[in-house]
Parts: C-alpha cells; sequence; structure tokens
C-alpha cells in the first residue's frame, strides 16, 4: 500500500524503509476479487509514478524515525503516501512496422476499457 516490502505474512520488512517499485514489486494490492488496486501493467510509466511515491515515502520515513519530526511545515501530521492507480499505467504504444503504429490511451483493470487509435 505504501511501496514498502513485505514479508509473506504481510507484515513490513526491515525496518519500514525499504520500499519496491517498478518490475520488482508485486503490482497490485489486496486479493481477487476484493482489490484494493487490481494489477497495474509493467511499463514504464507505473514505474516511475511508484519511484515518485516511494522517494516520498523514504523522506517520510527519515523525518519520523530520524529527525522525530511528526508534523510538516503546516501542522499536518506526517502520514506515507498510499499508491494508487497511476493514470499512464492505460497508455500502450505498439508499433506495427516502420510506418504503421497502435496506441491505446484511457485503459485501466476493466475489460475493453480504453480508447484504440491505429495509425497507417
Amino acid at each position: 500500500e505504501y511501496m514498502q516490502v513485505k514479508k509473506k505474512d504481510g507484515s513490513v520488512w526491515g525496518d519500514g524503509s525499504i520500499f519496491a517499485v517498478g518490475d520488482c514489486n508485486y503490482g497490485c494490492i489486496g486479493e481477487p476479487p476484493n482489490w484494493v488496486m487490481p494489477p497495474v501493467p509493467k511499463i514504464s510509466y507505473p514505474g516511475e509514478e511508484e519511484g515518485i511515491i516511494a522517494c516520498a515515502n523514504l523522506e517520510k520515513v527519515d523525518k519520523i524515525v530520524f529527525k522525530g519530526q511528526k508534523t510538516d511545515g503546516w501542522g499536518n501530521p506526517i502520514k506515507l503516501s498510499t499508491m494508487h492507480w497511476p493514470w499512464g499505467a492505460g497508455m500502450f504504444a505498439t508499433s506495427l512496422g516502420p510506418h504503421d503504429a497502435c496506441f491505446v490511451a484511457g485503459a485501466n483493470w476493466q475489460k475493453n476499457s480504453g480508447i484504440k487509435c491505429v495509425w497507417a
């Protein structure tokens, strides 16, 4: 949920400061059919967004654990950000040769979602 590495029993591995992004993570949260976040495609954009969330969370862990901070500069409690379905996870470009391609935008975990465009 927070991009932290977990053990098989669901507990956080280590001290909670180890995060997994991209191809090395499970790619979803929860279990079917009651997903908290359904599986995310293993393409570049979701990995980038996961990396942003993991880096922000690592900074928050550092403030909480090593600096003893409990609130941010505005007095709000410091808490880890949860992972969400990345909007870019639904974009796929596929080459169909030197002059042709197809592009899908707006796809998500629901069957037949997204819009397909073909360049020929």
